[in-house]
């Protein structure tokens, strides 16, 4: 039996093991990094789409936000002139919002009518005493109880 290590059956069994635990390492190491480099990429995809989405809406919130605008344009220039209408077409105005209250909250698009609703008050005070006042006024007029 020789003296040299290196030239035996158990040296080259313990550098077999050496290379395995070399091998198992650098293939654990590719596959992680393979994963990472895949998650990334999918993280990025994602993120350009949910960033393509959220540039829709906002530019769907500014068009919005215009046609909102252009109803309380409409809106301010309906109650100048209601405010000089007579008691007749004041009444007109009444029964025609309680009507359409009504048929709005029947449908569902509504929960409430825009006068009796806290959260349209807090945004448009000046609308809603404006048509509470008309409706109170009209109510008055025709000795009805407030509903």
């Amino acid at each position: 039996m020789s003296d040299d290590y290196w030239n035996s059956p158990d040296a080259a069994i313990a550098m077999g093991h050496v290379g395995k635990q070399a091998g198992l390492r650098e293939g654990f190491q590719h596959g992680r990094d393979q994963g990472f480099h895949e998650g990334a990429a999918a993280m990025q995809e994602t993120a350009a789409t949910l960033q393509q989405q959220l540039d829709q809406l906002a530019h769907e919130k500014g068009e919005l936000q215009e046609l909102a605008n252009g109803l309380v344009m409409i809106v301010t220039a309906s109650m100048a002139a209601l405010s000089t209408a007579t008691d007749a077409q004041q009444a007109a105005f009444a029964k025609a919002y309680i009507a359409k209250s009504d048929e709005t909250i029947g449908q569902g698009a509504l929960r409430v009518s825009p006068h009796a609703d806290s959260r349209f008050a807090a945004r448009f005070p000046t609308t809603t005493r404006f048509v509470r006042e008309t409706l109170e006024a009209v109510l008055r007029a025709h000795r009805l109880p407030k509903t």
